[in-house]
């Protein structure tokens, strides 16, 4: 007659409840403006540059990409963030009002009226420094610097997994 008491599962949803209740915070900071937006944090390892994207629609969070740009060795970020605005939106289906910028591309005004070119209105770049606006961008270099990392370290394991397997070939 006794029922089991489910203190595990009672902690498992009391935790997803409150890992929802964040994300909808989250999503409401975003929520406060309507405005459509990309976000693009550039970042970079030993050898390469890497953007990470926010696509804000309607004021909310509906995607995220992350990029990895080969051959940066020889090129600093304001070049770099130009090269990735240019091969992006060329194939982009959607150029927002707005792009949020961690680093300030060469030929800005130039980027500015080809991209207005190609999304019939016009487009501000802008590089942020303080509001929400910053925040959401420091959000997006928060996410990149830890997509760095983790690639960094599924590196290692796969070079530390490779030397597991050739000391198990060489041992028999």
């Amino acid at each position: 007659l006794f029922r089991s008491l489910e203190f595990e599962r009672a902690a498992r949803l009391r935790d997803q409840l409150h890992s929802l209740q964040q994300l909808s915070a989250r999503q409401k900071m975003i929520a406060d403006d309507e405005g459509d937006r990309d976000i693009l944090a550039l970042v970079r390892d030993e050898k390469t540059a890497n953007v990470q994207l926010f696509q804000v629609r309607g004021g909310k969070l509906t995607g995220q990409d992350f990029f990895l740009l080969s051959n940066t060795e020889d090129v600093d970020d304001a070049e770099a963030m130009s090269a990735f605005l240019k091969s992006y939106y060329h194939q982009a289906a959607i150029v927002p009002r707005e792009i949020l910028l961690s680093v300030e591309p060469q030929e800005k005004k130039l980027l500015q009226s080809w991209l207005r070119k190609r999304r019939g209105g016009s487009v501000t770049l802008k590089q942020p420094q303080r509001g929400s606006k910053r925040e959401l961008l420091e959000l997006a270099l928060r996410n990149a610097r830890l997509q760095v990392e983790e690639r960094r370290c599924r590196q290692e394991n796969s070079s530390s997994d490779a030397a597991l397997v050739e000391l198990a070939r060489l041992l028999g």
